[in-house]
């Protein structure tokens, strides 16, 4: 029998109860002076610096190459996409058991993300894999 050694739980708040609070704390004369996302994303390029680093972009294929061997190998959906900074692996997976097999595709990841019921799967794993340094004026970011 598994002895559970360490469990700490948190409160959760209730969705319903922020959504209400926002909506009520919200003012519409306060929000027609905020810039637009495209104005936003507009800035966000300008003070933005992309430095390809050539060793990771090497190494891409090898990160690619895993995904297809795993995907291949247990028949896993998958999508790889070519973003302007990184390379982005989904895996489309119905349940979440024993997944060790995804052990050397993590090696390679600066990004994970989890996802459910998204194209009719149970769980989607989004790693990502940054073959640019991306700096803005506030420092660097990825990887």
């Amino acid at each position: 029998m598994a002895k559970i050694i360490y469990e700490k739980t948190f409160p959760k708040e209730d969705m319903e109860a922020v959504m209400k609070k926002a909506l009520k704390n919200s003012c519409d004369d306060d929000m027609k002076d905020l810039p637009s996302f495209d104005e936003i994303l507009k800035k966000f390029n300008q003070e933005t610096v992309i430095i390809p680093l050539p060793k990771r972009i090497k190494n891409a294929h090898t990160f690619i190459n895993k995904a297809i061997k795993i995907s291949k190998q247990y028949k896993i959906d998958i999508r790889i996409t070519k973003n302007k900074t990184h390379l982005t692996v989904d895996l489309y997976l119905d349940e979440g058991g024993f997944m060790g097999y995804l052990r050397d595709l993590f090696l390679y990841a600066d990004d994970i993300a989890f996802f459910t019921h998204i194209d009719n799967s149970d769980i989607c794993i989004s790693i990502d894999y940054y073959t640019h340094l991306i700096r803005t004026k506030c420092g660097y970011f990825k990887p």
